[in-house]
C-alpha cells in the first residue's frame, strides 16, 4: 500500500457520484475553508476552488466516475490522487457516514499523508485498457453459453460430445437435435447461436484492440510476445492492465543491485556501535559513491521493523533517494520506523545467519576521512554478494 505524502496549501476532498459532488477544503492548518455540495461539472469544480488553486491537490475514491475529473484536472494543471478504495477504511469503517463527512475525511487524509493510492491510468490508452476488459466480459458469456450446453447434456445423461465444442462453430454443428424434447432443443439452439455471434464479434475485437496495442506500446507488444506460453490475448491483457511496471513495488532493487555485482569491491563505511552498519556505496578510496541507477521511492510503510538484525535501505533527507547503499540495524531501531522518524527507512530484509560477522564489523576502530565520520580505520570491504534460493547450500566465497 502507497500513500500521498506530498505536502500542500490546500487539500481538497471530493464525495464523487455520477450527478453530484461533496467538495470539503482544507489549509494547511487543517481548517476547513470549503464544504459544499455541487452538481458534476467542470464549471461547478473550478468556480468553486478557484479561490484555492494555489497548491491545491484533490483527492478523490476510485469510484467508477473519476474520468473525467481526472482530466480535467491534468488539463488545468492541478494535483489528482486517486484513493484505493480497498483501503480507503477511514470512509467505509464509519459509523456515521454521509456525503459531507466522506469528503472531509477524504480531505484530512490528504492532508494527514495517509491517503492510500490507485493509480491513475492516463487518458490516451484508458479507452483501449476498458475495450480490453469489455471483450474479457464478452468471453465470459460465451464460455457460460458452453458451460450450460455441457451441463444440459449432462442433465439428460447424453453421450459426451465427439469434439471440443468450443474450439468452432463446426463442432457445435447439430448438437441440438440430440435432444429429445423441443423445448431443451430450442434452448440449446439458442446457446449455439449466441456461441456463434459472439465467436464473430470477438475475432473483430481482438483484432481492433491488437492494432490499437501496435500504436500505443509496440516495443513493449513485442517483448510481451517473446514471452514462452504468452499469447496474442494474454500479452494484451499484460500491456493494458500493468501498463507502467514502475507503478508497483519493487523489492528487487537491492538484488538487481547484486546481480549486476555492483557490491563487490564496495566497503561499510560507516560503522556506529550499538546503532548499525552501513555499506554499498564506495570502494575503499572513499572517492566518489559509485554510480547507480535511479533512486526508488521510499516504501517505508511495509509494516517492517528496523529491529536488530534487519537490512534497510540507506538514504539522504529526501525520502525517496535510496539507491545501492543499505545498513543493517544492531539493535532494534525503531525511531527509524515509518510514522516515527517521518517517512522511516525501508526494511526489505533479514540476516539469517552471520550476525556475529555485523557484530565483529561493529566493533572495529574508526575514524574520520574528509566528510565521512564513523569510518573504519581498516577497510572492511565486500567481496561478493551472491543470491540464492531459499534453503540451497551456500557456495564457498571467492578467494
Amino acid at each position: 500500500m502507497r500513500f500521498y505524502t506530498q505536502a500542500h496549501q490546500h487539500y481538497c476532498g471530493i464525495d464523487l457520484h455520477a450527478r453530484s459532488m461533496y467538495l470539503c477544503i482544507l489549509d494547511g492548518n487543517g481548517a476547513i475553508l470549503l464544504h459544499r455540495n455541487l452538481n458534476c461539472s467542470p464549471e461547478a469544480l473550478l468556480g468553486a476552488i478557484a479561490p484555492y488553486r494555489d497548491g491545491l491537490v484533490v483527492g478523490v475514491e476510485c469510484m467508477f466516475a473519476w474520468y473525467w475529473l481526472a482530466d480535467l484536472c491534468a488539463r488545468e494543471g492541478i494535483a489528482f490522487v486517486l484513493g484505493h478504495a480497498l483501503y480507503m477504511r477511514a470512509i467505509h469503517g464509519g459509523k456515521a457516514k454521509n456525503d459531507r463527512i466522506d469528503a472531509y475525511k477524504i480531505a484530512a487524509l490528504l492532508k494527514g499523508g495517509m491517503f492510500p493510492t490507485a493509480y491513475v491510468y492516463p487518458a490516451a490508452m484508458r479507452a483501449t485498457r476498458d475495450l480490453m476488459r469489455r471483450r474479457n466480459h464478452l468471453m465470459r458469456q460465451r464460455a457460460e453459453l458452453l458451460a450450460h450446453i455441457q451441463n444440459t447434456n449432462s442433465q439428460y445423461n447424453l453421450p459426451e460430445f465427439g469434439g471440443r465444442i468450443s474450439r468452432s462453430r463446426k463442432q457445435r454443428e447439430g448438437i441440438a437435435e440430440r435432444f429429445a424434447d423441443a423445448e431443451v432443443a430450442k434452448t440449446i439452439e439458442i446457446d449455439c447461436i449466441l456461441t456463434d455471434h459472439y465467436d464473430t464479434l470477438l475475432a473483430e475485437l481482438e483484432k481492433h484492440i491488437l492494432a490499437c496495442a501496435k500504436d500505443h506500446d509496440p516495443q513493449t507488444l513485442m517483448l510481451l510476445h517473446s514471452i514462452p506460453g504468452v499469447g496474442s490475448v494474454l500479452a494484451l491483457i499484460l500491456l493494458y492492465e500493468i501498463h507502467d511496471i514502475d507503478r508497483f513495488a519493487r523489492v528487487q532493487n537491492f538484488l538487481s543491485y547484486v546481480r549486476a555485482g555492483h557490491y563487490e569491491g564496495t566497503i561499510f563505511h560507516r560503522v556506529m556501535a550499538n546503532f548499525m552498519i552501513q555499506g554499498g556505496g564506495f570502494t575503499p578510496e572513499l572517492g566518489e559513491e559509485k554510480p547507480t541507477r535511479p533512486p526508488i521511492r521510499n516504501e517505508a510503510r511495509n509494516g517492517l521493523r528496523n529491529s536488530r538484525g534487519t537490512v534497510a535501505m540507506a538514504r539522504t533527507n529526501d525520502p525517496d533517494s535510496a539507491a545501492s547503499q543499505f545498513f543493517v540495524n544492531l539493535k532494534d531501531n525503531h525511531m527509524l520506523d515509518f510514522g516515527i522518524a517521518g517517512a522511516g527507512y525501508a526494511v526489505f530484509g533479514t540476516v539469517v545467519e552471520g550476525m556475529d560477522v555485523v557484530d565483529r564489523i561493529a566493533a572495529v576502530p574508526i575514524t574520520s576521512r574528509g566528510p565521512h565520520q564513523s569510518v573504519p580505520q581498516v577497510a572492511v570491504v565486500i567481496r561478493n554478494v551472491r543470491e540464492v534460493n531459499a534453503g540451497a547450500p551456500v557456495a564457498a566465497p571467492k578467494p
